[in-house]
């Protein structure tokens, strides 16, 4: 709601701003858009004159600015008139520039100019053309509206205050934010910066933990579900940061996987904050030219540049389990373990950086698969939990993934780092690991 209100109080407050400074600004104004000059001529000076007055037929004498008069002279500025005194006048021609202070309605304004001199007053009609005014005219509106604009300004504000008090915004919006910089400083191969950046993102994500704010009116179901995957999140980026961090001097690094891990997040965290309204986009239907004949698993791949693509799955096939060992070159094999009851799938396990995770009673299409999105940059699994999983639905979204067709081998060695206790290629444990389960 506060966001609804950003431009409309942005707009109240420069408004406010002009309308307080609305006669300051039109006294600049003035003399850019208006200048003319107010003269008495007389006869070769043997009249000396040392006061002219200038009493208008309209009330303008006061919105007159004037901007110069001769040297010597002075002049006093009334309601009623415009009275200049001073000394002899050079060329025998008396002559005084002038402006608009404020609007004065267009036209011709007639005037009665009168000399004093040592014998009789002289006196002239004249006229002071005023064209159309259009910023003056913008300034006048505004100092006129001064008090509605003040008293509206002063509304949004304390309505601002009230949403911001009672109805904070929530963290997951900053973290958004954080991660959208995040995107734009690696691109500008900012590495500090966008370290900074995901260290932000990471602490208004445990705040939204904390908080649960966006989670009031979901299921327990769902309420868990989002807490896990936010904990998920905020593990991944800290993981994410450290990799920065390592690789930021080097200066042919390929920073694709990195923002198609941050781009596809920012949309998540964006989509849960509305999750009680969140609508497919995705097609999930399979076809039937590749992906749909494998067994046991559908495998969804991010399309985002820089994902990352799947070459082949090793499968370990055994009566009771079997392993599924997904490749990513050149050395990344992310397994999932498949349990089986009288030939059907009764649950399944894979690993999230060196933690196993057990899914029971996965969702099994028409053809009893699981279905697994790979994360791209970690190619951590998630399982489908049921055919109405939102979560699943909204990364799929997010990450642009579709079902991939991929090569089956079996029985291929898997490397031991891997699959052991030993250390992973690219992040290790960072606890002893026990190695995968057989």
């Amino acid at each position: 709601m506060i966001g609804v209100l950003k431009y409309p109080l942005a707009l109240m407050l420069f408004l406010s701003a002009f309308a307080l400074a609305g006669d300051m600004v039109s006294v600049n104004v003035g003399p850019i858009e208006y200048k003319e000059a107010l003269t008495f001529d007389y006869i070769n000076g043997e009249i000396p004159i040392n006061s002219v007055s200038y009493h208008f037929d309209t009330e303008i004498n006061e919105n007159l600015l004037i901007i110069r008069v001769p040297q010597g002279w002075s002049y006093v500025q009334s309601p009623q008139e415009i009275i200049f005194s001073g000394d002899q006048l050079p060329n025998n021609k008396f002559i005084v520039d002038v402006s608009l202070k404020q609007y004065v309605e267009p036209g011709k304004k007639i005037f009665t100019a009168t000399a004093t001199t040592g014998k009789e007053p002289i006196s002239t009609r004249g006229t002071l053309t005023i064209p159309e005014t259009p910023l003056l005219k913008i300034c006048y509106l505004v100092s006129i509206y001064r008090i509605p604009i003040l008293g509206s300004t002063f509304t949004l504000l304390a309505i601002s205050s009230f949403l911001i008090i009672f109805f904070p915004k929530s963290p997951l919006v900053n973290a958004q934010k954080k991660l959208e910089e995040t995107v734009f400083e690696l691109q500008s191969k900012n590495f500090d910066n966008s370290v900074h950046k995901i260290d932000s993102a990471i602490k208004s994500i445990e705040e939204a933990k904390s908080s649960e704010k966006f989670q009031i009116g979901l299921s327990e179901e769902l309420r868990t579900r989002t807490l896990e995957e936010l904990n998920f999140m905020s593990k991944d980026l800290e993981i994410l940061k450290q990799d920065l961090l390592k690789v930021k001097d080097n200066k042919i690094i390929e920073l694709l996987p990195f923002i198609a891990y941050i781009s596809g997040i920012k949309c998540v965290l964006g989509q849960f904050l509305k999750i009680k309204d969140y609508k497919k986009n995705t097609s999930e239907e399979l076809n039937d030219e590749g992906e749909s004949s494998k067994i046991y698993c559908v495998a969804y791949i991010s399309k985002q540049l820089g994902a990352g693509s799947l070459e082949e799955v090793v499968y370990n096939i055994r009566s009771s389990s079997s392993d599924l060992w997904f490749y990513w070159p050149p050395e990344d094999y992310e397994p999932i373990k498949i349990v089986l009851k009288n030939d059907k799938i009764e649950s399944a396990l894979y690993r999230w950086h060196w933690q196993h995770i057990r899914i029971s009673n996965p969702y099994l299409d028409e053809k009893s698969r699981i279905h697994a999105f790979f994360i791209p940059y970690f190619n951590t699994p998630m399982i489908r939990r049921s055919k109405e999983d939102i979560v699943f639905s909204i990364f799929i979204d997010c990450f642009k993934a579709i079902p991939q067709s991929y090569e089956v081998t079996y029985r291929k060695p898997i490397p031991e780092y891997s699959i052991g206790k030993g250390t992973k290629f690219k992040h290790p444990p960072t606890v002893e690991y026990s190695g995968w389960p057989e």
